[in-house]
């Protein structure tokens, strides 16, 4: 995952595709539950508070 958010990229749809996910909405189901965000919120630095 940390991959994908730090490369430049023309779509998540090519990112997903050049990860192995069978579409776009795989890749952001899975960085979701990671990171308890959507890849465009933590793009944007709106990251989930943590205890730890």
């Amino acid at each position: 995952m940390r991959g994908l958010i730090s490369q430049d990229r023309c779509s998540w749809s090519t990112a997903a595709a050049g990860a192995g996910y069978a579409d776009q909405s795989h890749l952001i189901a899975d960085f979701r539950a990671l990171m308890r965000v959507t890849p465009a919120a933590f793009a944007t630095g709106r990251v989930p508070v943590t205890d730890c």
